[in-house]
């Protein structure tokens, strides 16, 4: 992870968001439904990525 990922993923967490997961090039972090993607030099971008342990409970819940 880049300095400028640590500072991002430090203020996002402060705000409430958590790591989701770590790659080679981008962090995933999450929050309520607002998944986002923290690129290497810090930026952020909106993501569509969905929290592994809420796969399937849509399913769940329906049937």
């Amino acid at each position: 992870m880049t300095p400028a990922q640590v500072r991002t993923l430090q203020q996002l967490e402060h705000q409430g968001f958590r790591k989701l997961a770590e790659g080679r090039e981008i962090v995933r972090v999450t929050r309520n439904g607002d998944n986002r993607v923290i690129m290497r030099d810090g930026t952020q971008k909106r993501g569509h990525h969905v929290d592994f342990a809420q796969v399937g409970q849509g399913a769940r819940q329906r049937g």
